[in-house]
Protein backbone atom coordinates (compact mmCIF):
# COMPACT_ATOMS: atom_id res chain seq x y z
CA UNK A 1 0.00 0.00 0.00
CA UNK A 2 1.36 3.39 -1.03
CA UNK A 3 0.84 6.58 0.93
CA UNK A 4 1.87 10.16 0.27
CA UNK A 5 3.81 12.04 2.91
CA UNK A 6 6.38 14.79 3.15
CA UNK A 7 9.78 15.27 4.75
CA UNK A 8 10.57 18.75 5.98
CA UNK A 9 13.38 20.72 7.51
CA UNK A 10 12.50 24.34 8.27
CA UNK A 11 11.24 25.79 4.96
CA UNK A 12 12.36 22.86 2.81
CA UNK A 13 9.48 20.45 2.13
CA UNK A 14 9.85 17.32 0.00
CA UNK A 15 6.88 15.21 -1.15
CA UNK A 16 7.52 11.49 -0.71
CA UNK A 17 5.61 8.43 -1.88
CA UNK A 18 5.96 5.66 0.73
CA UNK A 19 5.60 1.95 -0.04
CA UNK A 20 6.96 -0.43 2.61
CA UNK A 21 9.65 -2.84 1.42
CA UNK A 22 8.96 -6.56 1.68
CA UNK A 23 9.49 -8.30 5.01
CA UNK A 24 12.88 -9.93 5.36
CA UNK A 25 14.69 -7.18 3.45
CA UNK A 26 15.14 -4.77 6.40
CA UNK A 27 14.87 -4.79 10.19
CA UNK A 28 13.21 -2.73 12.87
CA UNK A 29 15.42 -0.17 14.56
CA UNK A 30 15.14 1.78 17.78
CA UNK A 31 12.67 4.69 17.92
CA UNK A 32 15.53 7.20 18.07
CA UNK A 33 18.13 5.21 16.14
CA UNK A 34 21.39 7.15 15.90
CA UNK A 35 21.99 8.10 12.27
CA UNK A 36 25.33 9.67 11.37
CA UNK A 37 25.91 8.66 7.75
CA UNK A 38 24.00 9.11 4.52
CA UNK A 39 25.13 6.59 1.90
CA UNK A 40 24.60 7.40 -1.78
CA UNK A 41 24.10 4.59 -4.30
CA UNK A 42 23.31 4.22 -7.99
CA UNK A 43 20.33 1.94 -8.53
CA UNK A 44 21.84 0.43 -11.69
CA UNK A 45 18.68 1.22 -13.61
CA UNK A 46 17.75 3.35 -16.57
CA UNK A 47 17.29 7.09 -16.38
CA UNK A 48 13.52 7.26 -16.66
CA UNK A 49 10.96 9.44 -14.90
CA UNK A 50 9.34 6.41 -13.24
CA UNK A 51 12.57 4.90 -11.84
CA UNK A 52 11.90 5.77 -8.18
CA UNK A 53 8.38 4.38 -8.38
CA UNK A 54 9.60 1.21 -10.10
CA UNK A 55 12.23 0.69 -7.40
CA UNK A 56 9.62 1.11 -4.65
CA UNK A 57 7.30 -1.34 -6.38
CA UNK A 58 10.11 -3.87 -6.82
CA UNK A 59 11.21 -3.48 -3.19
CA UNK A 60 7.71 -4.26 -1.93
CA UNK A 61 7.18 -7.26 -4.19
CA UNK A 62 7.79 -10.95 -3.73
CA UNK A 63 10.53 -11.08 -6.37
CA UNK A 64 12.79 -8.68 -4.47
CA UNK A 65 15.97 -10.34 -3.18
CA UNK A 66 16.23 -10.92 0.55
CA UNK A 67 19.09 -8.95 2.05
CA UNK A 68 18.75 -5.77 0.01
CA UNK A 69 16.81 -2.61 0.77
CA UNK A 70 17.13 1.17 0.94
CA UNK A 71 15.36 4.04 2.61
CA UNK A 72 14.84 6.32 -0.42
CA UNK A 73 14.96 6.15 -4.21
CA UNK A 74 15.35 9.27 -6.33
CA UNK A 75 14.73 9.98 -10.00
CA UNK A 76 14.39 13.17 -12.06
CA UNK A 77 10.97 14.16 -10.75
CA UNK A 78 10.14 12.13 -7.64
CA UNK A 79 11.36 10.52 -4.44
CA UNK A 80 10.03 7.30 -2.95
CA UNK A 81 10.64 5.75 0.46
CA UNK A 82 10.70 2.01 1.19
CA UNK A 83 12.00 1.79 4.79
CA UNK A 84 11.26 4.14 7.70
CA UNK A 85 14.27 6.20 8.73
CA UNK A 86 14.15 4.76 12.26
CA UNK A 87 14.45 1.27 10.78
CA UNK A 88 17.53 -0.37 9.29
CA UNK A 89 17.75 -0.84 5.54
CA UNK A 90 20.26 -3.36 4.22
CA UNK A 91 22.17 -1.28 1.70
CA UNK A 92 25.85 -0.93 2.74
CA UNK A 93 26.92 -3.75 5.03
CA UNK A 94 28.50 -2.83 8.35
CA UNK A 95 27.30 0.80 8.32
CA UNK A 96 23.62 -0.10 7.96
CA UNK A 97 22.88 0.29 11.66
CA UNK A 98 23.69 4.00 11.69
CA UNK A 99 23.04 5.13 8.12
CA UNK A 100 20.33 6.16 5.67
CA UNK A 101 20.58 4.67 2.16
CA UNK A 102 19.60 6.62 -0.96
CA UNK A 103 19.32 4.88 -4.34
CA UNK A 104 19.63 7.15 -7.38
CA UNK A 105 18.44 6.40 -10.89
CA UNK A 106 21.53 5.80 -12.98
CA UNK A 107 24.51 3.51 -13.26
CA UNK A 108 27.98 3.39 -11.71
CA UNK A 109 29.46 3.15 -15.20
CA UNK A 110 28.17 6.59 -16.23
CA UNK A 111 30.65 9.08 -17.63
CA UNK A 112 31.05 12.62 -16.33
CA UNK A 113 28.97 13.83 -19.26
CA UNK A 114 26.18 11.35 -18.46
CA UNK A 115 26.08 12.53 -14.83
CA UNK A 116 25.69 16.07 -16.19
CA UNK A 117 22.88 15.50 -18.70
CA UNK A 118 19.45 17.06 -18.15
CA UNK A 119 18.00 13.97 -16.50
CA UNK A 120 20.87 13.58 -14.04
CA UNK A 121 20.89 17.32 -13.27
CA UNK A 122 17.27 17.09 -12.09
CA UNK A 123 17.84 13.81 -10.27
CA UNK A 124 20.95 15.10 -8.48
CA UNK A 125 19.08 18.24 -7.40
CA UNK A 126 16.39 16.00 -5.87
CA UNK A 127 19.10 13.99 -4.13
CA UNK A 128 20.66 17.19 -2.80
CA UNK A 129 17.31 18.35 -1.39
CA UNK A 130 16.83 14.99 0.29
CA UNK A 131 20.35 15.06 1.73
CA UNK A 132 19.74 18.59 3.04
CA UNK A 133 16.59 17.50 4.88
CA UNK A 134 18.00 14.27 6.32
CA UNK A 135 21.25 15.96 7.36
CA UNK A 136 19.27 18.68 9.06
CA UNK A 137 16.99 16.28 10.89
CA UNK A 138 19.92 14.19 12.19
CA UNK A 139 22.46 17.01 12.59
CA UNK A 140 24.80 15.39 10.06
CA UNK A 141 27.43 17.67 8.51
CA UNK A 142 27.09 17.94 4.75
CA UNK A 143 30.67 16.86 4.18
CA UNK A 144 32.13 13.96 2.21
CA UNK A 145 33.12 11.36 4.81
CA UNK A 146 35.70 8.80 3.73
CA UNK A 147 37.33 8.03 7.10
CA UNK A 148 34.82 5.32 7.91
CA UNK A 149 37.20 3.55 10.30
CA UNK A 150 36.49 6.17 12.92
CA UNK A 151 33.86 5.04 15.44
CA UNK A 152 32.34 8.51 15.15
CA UNK A 153 32.47 8.86 11.36
CA UNK A 154 29.72 11.19 10.26
CA UNK A 155 28.74 12.81 6.98
CA UNK A 156 27.86 11.78 3.45
CA UNK A 157 29.56 8.90 1.63
CA UNK A 158 29.07 6.59 -1.32
CA UNK A 159 28.76 2.83 -1.33
CA UNK A 160 32.19 2.77 -2.97
CA UNK A 161 33.59 4.71 0.00
CA UNK A 162 32.26 2.02 2.35
CA UNK A 163 33.73 -0.76 0.21
CA UNK A 164 37.15 0.91 0.05
CA UNK A 165 37.42 2.10 3.66
CA UNK A 166 36.22 -1.11 5.25
CA UNK A 167 37.91 -3.44 2.74
CA UNK A 168 34.64 -5.17 1.85
CA UNK A 169 35.38 -8.24 -0.25
CA UNK A 170 33.33 -8.19 -3.47
CA UNK A 171 31.91 -4.83 -2.37
CA UNK A 172 30.04 -2.42 -4.58
CA UNK A 173 31.62 0.48 -6.47
CA UNK A 174 28.52 2.59 -6.98
CA UNK A 175 27.72 5.31 -7.77
CA UNK A 176 30.97 5.12 -9.72
CA UNK A 177 34.18 7.12 -10.10
CA UNK A 178 32.54 9.90 -12.15
CA UNK A 179 29.73 10.55 -9.69
CA UNK A 180 29.76 14.31 -8.87
CA UNK A 181 29.57 14.08 -5.08
CA UNK A 182 31.10 17.53 -4.58
CA UNK A 183 28.40 19.06 -6.77
CA UNK A 184 25.66 17.23 -4.85
CA UNK A 185 27.02 18.33 -1.48
CA UNK A 186 27.41 21.94 -2.62
CA UNK A 187 23.76 21.95 -3.72
CA UNK A 188 22.67 20.28 -0.48
CA UNK A 189 24.42 22.94 1.61
CA UNK A 190 22.75 25.66 -0.42
CA UNK A 191 19.30 24.06 -0.05
CA UNK A 192 19.80 23.69 3.70
CA UNK A 193 21.01 27.27 4.11
CA UNK A 194 18.05 28.58 2.13
CA UNK A 195 15.69 26.49 4.26
CA UNK A 196 16.82 28.03 7.54
CA UNK A 197 17.02 31.69 6.44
Amino acid sequence: MTSNRALSYHKLLIPISFTLAAKGTWQFGKPLRPVRLIVLHSAECGEVATAAEALASWASGTGHPVGASWHFAVDCDSITQSVEMNDIAWHAGTVNGYSIGIEQAGRASQTTEQWNDDYSASMLANTAKLVAVIAGLYDIPIEHCTDLHSPNATGICTHADVTKALAVKNGHWDPGPNYPIDKVLTMARAFQLEAVQ
